[in-house]
């Protein structure tokens, strides 16, 4: 993967400073530090993910995501997932290691998330900086309210569907990781998905779109639907709720409560059905319902 522009970038970051106001870093030398070709280690180096003060390690269906995306065996993926799966802190530790591992041509990683900039800013500073500041702060170089930049050059960049033109025109894009993808309205999630599948023919990205079903509509629901029937070129990802009981990430007792309590809700949000919402209402163009989600750590 390397090139003149990698080699150019690497030289450039190995003065920057490692964190404000902090010491120099050389590059060259602090990579050797970092784990590679062993998602288990960089994870424990990077810090673990947490959930309820509990920490976890990488279950098997993550490491098998983590290997499909690292070894390129597939660079368009769909993840339909059970509420809780872990998706939405998995990608960016497995962007973070392509970050720091390898020499990659183009150093932006965009994320898509929400509705509106200011929750789009929020998910940026509580989900994604709070995974590389809880051990290694001094890989930021710099930040602001939507962008977190590293010391070597690569930096993500958050973008909500309200700003989908700010997306187009981009020279850079390596990774483009859409999140709780099913709940943007239809009519955006098919402007947002002409806009980044040009990119193909561009700087050909790692495009990742995850969510839990919200109906039979939208881009989401197509490109999954599609996958199933090798009708296009990206690989579905089905993960169940069963892969939370056997991670413990969900108890039975729970799992049986909501089947009971709600049992189309269950059906969507733990089994993976696309069930269409009653009176065929379109889903809200708002922040609330996935926020919520987030709040849970989904």
């Amino acid at each position: 993967m390397a090139s003149g522009k990698v080699e150019k970038q690497n030289q450039k970051a190995e003065t920057v400073l490692g964190r404000l106001g902090g010491p120099g870093i050389d590059w060259h030398e602090y990579r050797k530090t970092i784990p590679k070709d062993d998602f288990n280690k960089f994870n424990e180096w990077l810090g673990l993910p947490q959930k309820e003060g509990r920490e976890f390690s990488i279950f098997p269906y993550q490491h098998n995501l983590r290997d499909d995306i690292v070894k390129q065996k597939h660079k368009h993926i769909v993840i339909n997932k059970f509420a809780g799966a872990g998706a939405t802190e998995l990608i960016p530790r497995i962007e973070l290691e392509l970050m720091l591992n390898y020499d990659l041509p183009y150093r932006q990683f965009a994320i898509v998330t929400g509705t509106r900039m200011n929750f789009t800013e929020q998910v940026i500073k509580t989900r994604i900086k709070s995974i590389i500041t809880r051990n290694h702060p001094e890989l930021i170089s710099k930040s602001t309210s939507d962008t977190i930049e590293l010391i070597n050059g690569y930096y993500f960049k958050g973008y909500p569907t309200d700003h989908i033109d700010a997306i187009r025109g981009q020279s850079d894009l390596q990774f483009i990781f859409i999140d709780e993808a099913a709940f943007f309205h239809p009519n955006m999630q098919e402007e947002l998905r002409m806009a980044i599948e040009r990119y193909d023919t561009k700087t050909q990205p790692w495009i990742a779109w995850n969510s839990t079903p919200n109906g039979p509509e939208g881009a989401f629901y197509q490109i999954f639907t599609d996958s199933l029937a090798s009708k296009n070129d990206y690989r579905c990802y089905i993960w169940n709720y069963q892969l939370g009981l056997d991670c413990e990430l969900l108890t039975r007792k729970d799992v049986e409560r909501k089947q009971q309590e709600n049992p189309r809700l269950w059906r969507q949000e733990l089994n993976n059905e696309f069930i269409a919402p009653v009176g065929a209402v379109l889903p809200p163009l708002d922040d609330t319902v996935i926020s919520d989600r987030r709040a849970l750590r989904l």
